[in-house]
């Protein structure tokens, strides 16, 4: 079990994404809001099929250019389930996984709340945002 949660940070270092999608949300005051997102991208698609298997999420075939191999993402959802298995043997992206779950956990705070509390977490998702955003070296 060990092996796969090893495995997968491997992944999320070398090939992964992990950020914030900004989305318009007319239900809050500031008419928008944040999705996590969490995205591996690879040519090998039986690697990808393994991470779907093993932590869900779905596969899109990418565009191709020319010569080039074809190409393909997994997005992956559920974070609470399995992203908190995978942080300690993460090294290069640790830091973005870790902020990419408080900023998780405040979204789900946010849902619960009325709009006006729900405004307080949206300063600290913003800050999140500005963070995703860096090189991981520098954050």
């Amino acid at each position: 079990m060990k092996t796969k949660y090893a495995y997968m940070a491997g992944l999320l270092d070398g090939e992964g994404y992990i950020g914030l999608c900004r989305y318009n949300q007319s239900r809050y005051n500031n008419g928008f809001s944040y999705k996590t997102r969490v995205v591996i991208a690879n040519c090998n698609l039986e690697l990808l099929e393994w991470a779907r298997d093993n932590f869900g999420g779905y596969i899109t075939k990418l565009k191709t250019q020319g010569n080039w191999t074809q190409g393909y993402k997994l997005q992956i959802g559920y974070l609470e389930k399995w992203l908190p298995e995978v942080i300690p043997y993460m090294v290069g992206k640790k830091k973005k996984a870790q902020l990419l779950m408080e900023a998780r956990n405040l979204l789900n705070e946010r849902k619960k709340r009325t709009n006006q509390a729900g405004e307080l977490n949206l300063k600290r998702l913003n800050e999140i945002d500005l963070l995703l955003r860096e090189k991981e070296w520098l954050i």
